[in-house]
């Protein structure tokens, strides 16, 4: 069996998936892969879920790019970060995301830049736009997360604390 690999064509059908999707957030909710495929709704964490399970299958390090912002909530009386979460990837040495978002300016970026840093930086201002200021952000690899998320017919939402607790958070 021929070994399957990342092409600009396989990101832009992971692209067009995620963009299939109607947005929809519920606080203290998040579904797994398969399930968000299933209802076809979900936030951008469900979103960067969706196309790691991709992205894994292409040969990527499933990763989560979470960006976080100077605005926090209370969610199961806890008080955590808003934030975007998205997946990144590396093509032909440069890094991309794909992500799901309500706004178009947070979704994808094609595989341009040389460092995460760089990439972060092309979505500041987006951020600023919609009157969050970025604070922070961190990587967290999928394959070291307790939670079945992929294939989990319960809720993953404990995948936020994960990123947030065990990924190192940099300043921006």
């Amino acid at each position: 069996m021929a070994k399957l690999e990342l092409t600009l064509e396989r990101i832009d059908k992971i692209k067009a998936i995620l963009d299939s999707l109607q947005y929809k957030h519920t606080p203290g909710e998040v579904k797994s892969a398969f399930r968000t495929l299933e209802t076809q709704e979900g936030c951008c964490l469900e979103g960067a879920l969706v196309a790691n399970l991709f992205l894994d299958i292409l040969g990527q390090q499933p990763r989560i790019l979470h960006i976080g912002t100077d605005r926090k909530t209370i969610i199961d009386g806890e008080q955590v970060i808003v934030g975007h979460s998205l997946a990144i990837y590396e093509f032909q040495g440069k890094f991309g995301t794909i992500a799901k978002s309500r706004y178009p300016e947070l979704t994808h970026r094609q595989p341009l830049f040389t460092t995460p840093i760089d990439l972060i930086i092309s979505y500041i201002k987006a951020f600023q736009k919609h009157g969050y200021e970025p604070t922070c952000w961190a990587i967290f690899d999928l394959q070291t997360s307790r939670l079945d998320w992929r294939n989990s017919s319960r809720n993953v939402h404990a995948l936020n604390r994960e990123i947030t607790s065990r990924a190192r958070l940099y300043t921006i």
